[in-house]
């Protein structure tokens, strides 16, 4: 499946008194359409039967988001996701500029924020991300990203990726030198009349060239 671009994430919500301030006025989502869904097209293709739906489409900074409120049939509790370690969605991640400032933002905010996961993927490194979650107990984790723009899943391959190149480099120096100390090459030195080939090494006595002249 050759996949030509990442399209949108869709959310089901319970309540979108809730859920949709707390993505546009919280989180900085815009609205961009309102639509509503219903009849045997939207039914057929959402494989939940008989339904009557509203979806929002949101934009920020590219990245397109779709939550979904269903009139008929209702959204079951259960499909929400308490643990990221759950089967199916796990959670989405939002990068941010901030980690600690976003975390005491969003707790002004009254939102729902996991203060325990406050934290980072390498003991060594400063505290870049947390949980939290929306109205509905959808897990969303908040990132910062490195200065070298490295993610938490790409930061080993990225540390071991310099040493791998200086070593390599260490290696194709060490066996250049080794190919030309063992390196012999050929010369045409006349003398008295006829030529005779001289075995000479990459660096030829100089003194020894001028005694043959």
């Amino acid at each position: 499946m050759a996949i030509n671009r990442f399209l949108h994430i869709s959310i089901c919500i319970s309540d979108p008194a809730k859920s949709i301030p707390f993505y546009e006025d919280v989180l900085g989502f815009k609205t961009e359409k309102v639509l509503d869904w219903s009849g045997p097209g939207p039914s057929g293709v959402m494989d939940v039967g008989d339904s009557e739906f509203t979806t929002w489409l949101m934009t920020q900074n590219g990245y397109r988001l779709e939550l979904i409120h269903y009139k008929r049939p209702a959204s079951p509790p259960h499909a929400i996701t308490p643990r990221v370690n759950l089967l199916g969605f796990s959670h989405m991640t939002l990068g941010v500029d901030d980690a600690e400032k976003t975390m005491r933002e969003l707790e002004a905010k009254g939102v729902k924020v996991r203060r325990h996961t406050h934290g980072a993927f390498y003991p060594s490194e400063e505290k870049t991300m947390f949980l939290f979650e929306d109205p509905d107990g959808l897990i969303i984790e908040a990132f910062t990203a490195r200065p070298d723009g490295a993610l938490p899943y790409g930061n080993e391959k990225k540390r071991q990726a310099p040493r791998a190149k200086r070593r390599g480099q260490r290696t194709v120096t060490r066996a250049t030198k080794a190919s030309a100390r063992r390196r012999i090459t050929s010369r045409v030195v006349k003398t008295k009349g006829h030529r005779r080939v001289a075995k000479l090494s990459k660096r030829p006595n100089r003194r020894a060239n001028r005694r043959r002249r």
